[in-house]
């Protein structure tokens, strides 16, 4: 449910979109609907090829409606295990997209394999740009992850010196460098690898 102007509220139009469905017919069926946002649940089992399709055939039907999509498992938070390498390649597709449209990208968001009733209230916080930090402030984010614990932000963490002991018992090793000044080596450019940190406070959900 997403508010609308002057204060009043519309619910979601659920729009199946059947296997095999082409971009023209996608554009189509996306055409007909009078949406404010559009939230994609074709990500779980349609992978990144039915993502581009939508957002191939919105561009076509000239949907300017922001885009969400949602995945499941395609980033790893806290003892979460490995990501779904299928679904991470969502999130990249995602990135890309928002950089080329930004007008009509939404964000991403990660859901549990099975959400509850929390996960999908928090759900609903996210797309209605209403969650808030812990100190109360609105806190919009375009990359989330939903979790039990709550919602997650990607953030970027300096890493420890390589070799260094992390006072776990364990110690640090190397990372690739997301990006290096042409003038410097990459071995002295700064390693910032993502992490994943709950970002929002519960009392809204």
């Amino acid at each position: 449910m997403r508010p609308r102007p002057g204060g009043t509220r519309r619910r979601g139009d659920h729009r199946p979109c059947p296997a095999g469905t082409d971009r023209s017919e996608l554009a189509t069926l996306v055409r007909t609907a009078d949406a404010t946002g559009v939230l994609s649940l074709l990500a779980p089992t349609g992978g990144p090829e039915a993502t581009l399709l939508l957002v191939q055939a919105l561009g076509d039907a000239g949907v300017g409606a922001p885009l969400w999509c949602a995945t499941t498992g395609a980033v790893a938070c806290g003892d979460d295990g490995p990501p779904d390498p299928v679904q991470a390649q969502v999130w990249g597709l995602g990135r890309v997209a928002a950089l080329e449209h930004p007008g009509r990208w939404g964000g991403l968001v990660d859901l549990p394999p099975d959400p509850d009733g929390r996960a999908l209230r928090r759900l609903c916080a996210v797309l209605s740009g209403t969650v808030r930090a812990e100190g109360g402030d609105i806190c919009p984010e375009d990359q989330v992850a939903i979790r039990a614990d709550g919602l997650h932000g990607r953030r970027l963490l300096r890493a420890s010196r390589p070799g260094a002991d992390t006072g776990t018992g364990t110690r640090a090793w190397p990372r690739a460098a997301p990006c290096s000044s042409p003038a410097a080596p990459a071995a002295s450019a700064p390693r910032w690898p993502a992490s994943w940190r709950r970002t929002a406070r519960d009392t809204s959900f």
